[in-house]
């Protein structure tokens, strides 16, 4: 056998060995690329956990803790029914924290609007008797003036009669008939007069009347806008983002005083 066969012989396992190693090479690459997408994943998602929960949590047997703490209170008291936020879930400034139970605060408000209702139909009310009673006032001032044009007939009718009487032309009888008639006549305004007086002193009863009437309606509007303020009002975030946590829905709050 001579050299060029040998030669032959060995070149082929030469390029196979050569391929083997090229093949464990780029496996290699591979692997090492797949390892190193796994640690910067890991790293990624323990960079996620931590910044979203692990910071906010201290594990320690003897250590001080300094932080600055705000108290989130509800303006009105009663039931949690809703909580639409997680335990250190970041909140932006007047996101709804918690909500309270409204139903009381419903029955308030509608009792409040039928109030305000009431004390406008008073007013109302009033405001017609005034304007009646005013009719009722110049109805006793006519009559009034009915009468002292009456008592003016009367006395001239009297000294006509009397001069007559006088003259021997007519009887004694008719002037004191006339005489009486006067008399009857100045009742009468007396009577219309004094009627004038109390149905203007009930005019000023009634504008009294209409004065506390319209007060109670400023105080029961008073009471409507705070039944409407507290039916309104839930826990809200401050001006600041913060984090929030603690609260949880069927609890019972009560008002900070």
């Amino acid at each position: 056998m001579d050299g060029s066969n040998v030669a032959g012989l060995v070149e082929p396992g030469i390029r196979v060995s050569g391929g083997l190693r090229r093949g464990r090479h780029w496996l290699r690459r591979l692997l090492l690329g797949a390892a190193g997408g796994l640690v910067l994943a890991t790293i990624a998602l323990y960079g996620h956990y931590y910044w979203t929960v692990g910071r906010f949590l201290v594990s320690t047997d003897d250590a001080y803790v300094q932080a600055h703490s705000v108290i989130i209170s509800p303006q009105v008291s009663g039931y949690i029914v809703a909580v639409p936020v997680n335990d250190n879930a970041r909140v932006r400034a007047g996101e709804v924290l918690a909500r309270v139970d409204p139903r009381d605060y419903q029955t308030a408000l509608d009792s409040a609007v039928a109030q305000v209702a009431a004390a406008r139909a008073s007013i109302d009310n009033l405001q017609q008797q005034i304007a009646e009673q005013g009719l009722a006032v110049q109805e006793a001032r006519a009559a009034v003036a009915a009468d002292q044009a009456a008592v003016t007939f009367a006395e001239q009718q009297n000294s006509r009669y009397a001069n007559l009487a006088r003259m021997g032309a007519g009887a004694m009888q008719d002037s004191q008939q006339w005489q009486s008639a006067i008399l009857q006549r100045r009742a009468d305004v007396v009577r219309d007069s004094a009627a004038v007086g109390v149905a203007q002193k009930q005019i000023d009863v009634l504008d009294t009347a209409l004065a506390k009437a319209k007060a109670t309606l400023q105080e029961q509007q008073a009471v409507l806008h705070q039944a409407e303020l507290n039916m309104g009002r839930t826990i809200r975030a401050g001006r600041n983002p913060a984090h929030g946590s603690g609260a949880a829905a069927g609890r019972l709050c009560h008002r900070q005083l």
